[in-house]
């Protein structure tokens, strides 16, 4: 099994799939807004929930803590 930080609701597997998503979405030659990342790792976690559980909700501060912890991201506001 996959552990999580403390205090994290995606897997480092589900957190690499945002990555891949944003890196997509640059390569296309858009930037990824702050809602369309949130809104597909919510889309994840609904998709794979933790076996026998309810899946769990993203806050809103939780984009914020998902660049702090991947330094290689970088945005606009």
């Amino acid at each position: 099994m996959e552990r999580k930080g403390s205090n994290r609701k995606l897997s480092n597997h589900q957190e690499a799939i945002v990555l891949a998503y944003i890196n997509y979405i640059d390569q296309i030659g858009t930037a990824p807004l702050l809602y369309q990342v949130h809104n597909a790792a919510q889309h994840i976690l609904k998709l794979y929930p933790p076996e026998g559980t309810e899946p769990p909700t993203l806050r809103r501060n939780w984009i914020k803590n998902f660049i702090k912890r991947h330094k290689d991201i970088t945005y606009k506001v």
